[in-house]
């Protein structure tokens, strides 16, 4: 098949995260196993017009947008006019067979897909509202409020009318768990059938399969967090979990980059515990998965609403337990007593409990970190996403 997608941003751009690596991962793997991919996305700070990745094709294409979309939709350099015309000389050239929007950034072709009889398949990893709750969670200071309180006419619009336009203009949605399926038809009143739950999926091939080797008893426990580094991510109630264990034998790694980061680090040494949390910044992929690789648990103590973190199975090959915040989709992927725990978002006593356990645990640390590998392994490949993907293809275009 010859498919094109349409995603904000692509891990050539700055600042990406895990929206963007599942974009990448998807698209690589559809490209492996024959199909044409052209990604057509906002050139933003890129030099580059496009070029090919991993059998990959880029397109970056310059345009105008802003928080409010909309404002520019007139305008003949908007993303909405640019994106069409970059799309069709594409199409006139050889047609598509298909269109994937990553959330509602394909809406520029499905206004036009009837004229162009082309069938649009859109992946939502969350909701607009679920964004908003992420935003008021993340808000540490006044000038955090104003731009929460500047933001809600564009919530408000997107709300009631990008995400719906998106939601029911599509020929098929993919949600990434059960939870964004669920948020998506609260939301949008869109027909249940018209939903297919595909989790991400992890290349393990470049991930370590090796089994945990057994930890002098003297050695510190490696606990892990990897993502971006904002309030939102409940890292300031990690710090205050870890500060109530302080007895306990442990070395946080934090590996990314954010707008707290600094804020973060001034709270870890005002506790006096700097020499228990190491700031390791943004680190590439594989460098990332040797930190993993090194570590004994992983912990997510977000309070957004996650869509389904690739970072939780990541950790999950490397023969991780996780500790994560029962929100969002962080239950597609954790059993809770089984894999890891999960625990009341922003609940400082059960959280600390957990990694205490943990730590003081080593063979429920190994059984659980076993167990997660075997549900990743069985459940999280990517050639089981791939699968899952090619069947909607399939179906869509009987």
């Amino acid at each position: 098949m010859r498919i094109a997608v349409f995603i904000k941003s692509t891990t050539f751009h700055k600042g990406f995260g895990g929206f963007e690596t599942q974009n990448q991962s998807l698209c690589e793997g559809l490209a492996k196993r024959g199909h044409e991919i052209i990604v057509f996305t906002p050139k933003k700070e890129l030099e580059s017009l496009g070029f090919a990745a991993s059998e990959v094709r880029y397109v970056f294409i310059p345009c105008k947008f802003g928080s409010f979309r909309s404002l520019y939709s007139g305008n003949k350099n908007s993303w909405e006019n640019q994106a069409y015309q970059y799309f069709i000389r594409e199409h006139q050239d050889k047609h598509f067979d298909l269109v994937i929007g990553q959330s509602s950034w394909a809406l520029p072709i499905i206004k036009h897909k009837k004229e162009l009889g082309i069938k649009v398949i859109s992946i939502s990893h969350g909701t607009k509202m679920g964004e908003y709750q992420t935003e008021l969670s993340s808000v540490g200071s006044l000038k955090d409020l104003l731009r929460c309180i500047a933001d809600i006419p564009h919530i408000l619009r997107a709300f009631f009318q990008t995400q719906r336009e998106f939601i029911h203009g599509s020929d098929h949605i993919v949600a990434v768990s059960n939870f964004v399926k669920k948020a998506v038809i609260d939301e949008t009143y869109v027909w249940d059938q018209k939903i297919t739950v595909i989790n991400n999926g992890v290349d393990s091939s470049r991930i370590s399969v090796s089994k945990k080797k057994e930890k002098d008893p003297l050695e510190k426990v490696g606990l892990v967090y990897v993502g971006r580094i904002i309030r939102a991510k409940g890292l300031f109630k990690l710090i205050k979990a870890l500060e109530s264990i302080k007895e306990s034998n442990f070395l946080m790694s934090v590996v990314g980059e954010g707008q707290d980061k600094n804020d973060l680090e001034k709270y870890v040494n005002q506790r006096d515990m700097g020499d228990r949390v190491n700031f390791l910044g943004l680190l590439k992929h594989e460098d990332v998965l040797e930190v993993l690789e090194k570590s004994d648990v992983f912990v997510l103590p977000t309070m957004r609403m996650e869509g389904f973190p690739m970072t939780i199975v990541e950790a999950m090959f490397e023969g991780l337990p996780i500790i994560a915040s029962d929100i969002g989709g962080n239950s597609d992927a954790i059993e809770n007593n089984e894999t890891g725990f999960l625990v009341k978002a922003g609940d400082v006593t059960e959280l600390s409990d957990k990694i205490r356990l943990l730590i003081k645990d080593p063979q429920k640390r190994h059984l659980m970190g076993e167990n997660s590998r075997r549900k990743a392994q069985n459940e999280f490949t990517i050639d089981r996403m791939l699968d899952k993907y090619e069947s909607v293809f399939e179906d869509l275009l009987k």
